[in-house]
């Protein structure tokens, strides 16, 4: 790009103008004039100075394609008490942050091996063991991305433990599913309970694909 304010680099003043450059700035010459559109010398259609045909000044044509987004969700359902828990869980991986189509949905059953009696503000809770995985939709192999599994491998989650518990007054006032992890207890979703039927709805977050 060509700009209009360079004629003192590429003429430099005289030696007998100086004093006179020192005290006023400049006292000869005449006026830049800033005020003229700047040219677009390049060869094509838009206003910046590169050879792509987008508006900014890089020299890709912008042909990035954007991240695509899916939401994964855990639904459960449970018969439980401080006696025992049986339920199902599903998780769901939906397209376009949860508004587009269903990409990934695999289910397992829970049930209970052991009571805890370890969470102090749980009004039950229990160790419970993963049996009958299945993946039930994977759609180019969403679910491998979304889950780490696809249907040749979501048997290896049969046995697995984990370990539940519900809390009614989770800081006095919310009804709560907590978790043990392995660090302690911790809440993961809200949840509806209404001896015995338990129910839930937990958002994992948003992963690309």
């Amino acid at each position: 790009m060509v700009r209009r304010d360079v004629h003192h680099r590429l003429f430099p003043p005289l030696p007998w103008l100086a004093p006179c450059w020192l005290a006023l700035g400049s006292c000869t010459g005449a006026p830049t004039d800033d005020t003229k559109p700047d040219v677009d010398t390049d060869a094509d259609a838009d206003s910046d100075s590169d050879s792509d045909s987008d508006s900014d000044a890089d020299s890709d044509a912008d042909t990035d394609v954007p991240a695509r987004l899916g939401l994964l969700v855990r639904t459960g359902t449970a018969t439980a008490d401080i006696d025992g828990y049986t339920g199902v869980e599903t998780w769901t991986f939906t397209a376009d942050r949860g508004n587009g189509a269903l990409l990934c949905q695999a289910s397992y059953a829970l049930t209970s091996t052991a009571p805890r009696s370890d969470c102090s503000t749980c009004e039950w809770a229990h160790d419970i063991v993963i049996s009958g995985a299945e993946v039930e939709l994977d759609e180019d192999g969403a679910c491998a991305v979304a889950i780490g599994a696809d249907a040749e491998t979501i048997a290896s989650w049969n046995g697995e433990v984990r370990s539940y518990g519900y809390d009614d007054a989770y800081f006095g006032h919310q009804s709560v599913l907590l978790v043990d992890d392995g660090t302690g207890w911790h809440t993961s979703t809200y949840a509806d309970y209404t001896e015995p039927d338990l129910s839930y709805q937990w958002v994992d977050g948003e992963i690309e694909y």
